[in-house]
């Protein structure tokens, strides 16, 4: 026979290996070809199980019995421990408990009424004992907190440490003071992203030995414990998928020794409520790049951004649709998707005036400031000037005395000192000037750099300042409007202030974001009245004829984008 094992336990810190290895041995003593072994951790009361899943996939022509160690293996629930031992009876796949000794076919293949009845009087018995057994744990457990004193936790929180003789809570003087530090921080004003940068540069742990995170410090900030209040968790939340998270939906409250004083506690909380609005407002106020550019073609009014979808949408249609006076059909469309796109197609045909204009920006300042630098060296040499002139006084004047009082050598020398001195301030001033100067070098030499770069691209993109965009993309467009007859492709017809009309074709889904990009002529245009777009192609010639006959074909959005959709016009994001 060809068989399968399933051994399971509930959580992390078990191990099926006992398990397993029983039923190898069985498997050998009575001749089964184990095949296939499904071993995972996982609790039997649910049911979808990845490693069960794939036992349930089996057919006859896989195996022939499946052995587990007791029948709870299966699952912790009756009916649906008897669904299972059902399906696979009716592939004509045998159970076989090795506990319970009990099978669900006989050896020729037919059902085991007495094993089959056996199951469902030992399942439903084993349901009920194990929502017994947890009920009385549970009542036992809230028994000895509430009544006893003892501690809501025996997993002790930063700051405390759990006594096992008197099962209550005590403070850990040391990591106490780390807990008063914490909060204090948060008064004083820093977020749970600056409080862990701190705790970690100063080589601080939590109590598993790792690194501060965001988390840690926000679960330990709002935790009553510190206050002396512990929370006793009577009934949660199933945890998301992938979470092991569970919301409190009840719970008793339990004395514990306190760390912080209540009103601190209470001001630290505050303090924090209010820099996660500031945080949440600042995130939901998004910088609108094409505020008052994209109109609707049925409203013809200005599409609005909703900062609960984040979504450019027509005002009149998802927003106040009661006093509509015609039918609406626009679709909203999301904000970052549309913004990149018409940034993009903005950059690929401005991209040189773009260059030009961003070349200009950066030199601006440099040349403003070599104005400012030039002015400083007027002022130095006129200052160095005047000196100069004051000196040649002085020493014409110094000539003169040594001419006609030579009995008076002092004076001639108090007058050179005069000059000396002078000249030394002069110097300082031809100091500044030769700084100044190097320094206008350097501006001269970024301003040449700057203009011999030969990747206009490289400066493109060197825009990135939403404001800056906002300018560049209102200097240029006229307006944009967009059509829909599919929901994942649409029309973007963007007007230059020039006159220019260019199409974009854009396909959005779940698997993939792209566009393309073709201009409007008069060859290829869109009736935005019909909402259809219209080609005109050479009517083909036969052999022995030549003809100039054009035919203009007319198509619907998604067709007429389609004609354009060619891999080496794609534009992914």
């Amino acid at each position: 026979m060809r068989g399968a094992i399933y051994s399971r336990v509930s959580t992390e810190d078990q191990d099926y290996s006992k398990q397993t290895n029983e039923l190898i041995d069985y498997a050998k003593a009575t001749g089964i070809d184990i095949v296939y072994t499904f071993e995972e951790k996982i609790s039997g009361f649910k049911n979808d199980r990845e490693e069960f899943e794939k036992l349930r996939q089996l057919t006859k022509d896989d195996i022939d019995i499946i052995l587990v160690w007791e029948l709870s293996r299966l699952s912790r629930r009756s009916i649906f421990l008897q669904q299972q031992v059902r399906e696979f009876a009716d592939k004509g796949i045998c159970i076989y408990s090795k506990k319970e000794a009990l099978r669900t076919l006989n050896e020729d293949g037919s059902e085991n009424q007495l094993g089959m009845f056996a199951i469902g009087i030992t399942s439903m018995i084993a349901e009920q004992e194990v929502s017994t057994f947890k009920a009385r744990t549970i009542s036992s457990k809230r028994n000895k907190i509430l009544k006893q004193g003892y501690s809501y936790t025996y997993a002790a929180p930063y700051g405390y440490d759990y006594n096992t003789e008197t099962k209550k809570l005590s403070i850990n003087d040391e990591e106490a003071e780390v807990v008063k530090r914490i909060f204090q921080l948060c008064i004083d004003g820093y977020s749970t992203y600056r409080i862990p940068v701190i705790l970690n540069s100063e080589g601080l742990k939590t109590k598993g030995g790792k690194n501060w995170t965001v988390s840690t410090i926000s679960s330990l900030l709002i935790n009553t414990v510190y206050k002396g209040v512990g929370k006793l968790r009577l009934k949660s939340a199933e945890p998301q998928k992938g979470k092991k998270y569970r919301k409190i939906l009840e719970y008793a409250t339990v004395e514990a020794p306190a760390i912080i004083p209540t009103e601190l506690y209470d001001l630290a909380i505050s303090k924090m409520k209010e820099r996660t609005v500031r945080s949440k407002s600042a995130g939901v106020k998004h910088f609108q790049l094409l505020r008052g550019l994209i109109k609707c073609p049925y409203c013809k009014i200005s599409y609005t951004y909703s900062p609960f979808k984040s979504v450019y949408c027509c005002h009149d249609r998802y927003v106040k649709a009661s006093n509509k006076t015609i039918e609406c059909k626009s679709k909203s469309i999301k904000s970052h998707k549309i913004e990149y796109i018409i940034w993009e197609t903005v950059k690929v045909l401005y991209y040189k005036e773009l260059a030009n204009n961003k070349t200009q920006e950066n030199l601006k300042p440099l040349r403003e400031e070599i104005e400012e630098l030039e002015k400083k060296i007027a002022g130095l040499e006129k200052k160095q000037a005047e000196l100069t002139g004051k000196a040649n006084l002085i020493v014409n004047a110094a000539i003169d005395i040594k001419t006609q009082f030579p009995n008076l050598p002092e004076l001639y020398t108090n007058k050179l000192k005069e000059v000396d001195s002078i000249n030394k301030e002069a110097g300082k001033y031809l100091q500044e000037k030769e700084t100044i100067l190097k320094q206008i070098k350097s501006k001269e030499s970024q301003i040449e750099a700057i203009q011999s770069i030969s990747d206009i691209n490289s400066i493109v993109n060197t825009i990135t300042d939403g404001t800056e965009k906002y300018d560049l993309i209102h200097k240029v467009i006229d307006n944009i409007v967009i059509y829909n007859d599919e929901r994942t492709s649409s029309i973007i017809i963007v007007t230059f202030k020039t006159g220019q009309v260019i199409y974009i074709g854009y396909y959005s889904s779940r698997k993939y974001n792209y566009y393309t990009i073709f201009y409007n002529s008069n060859d290829v245009y869109f009736d935005t009245e019909k909402k259809k777009g219209y080609i005109r192609t050479m009517i083909q010639a036969s052999l022995s004829s030549f003809s100039l006959a054009t035919a203009t074909k007319e198509y619907s959005i998604k067709d007429f984008i389609d004609q354009f959709n060619q891999p080496d016009n794609r534009y992914y994001f």
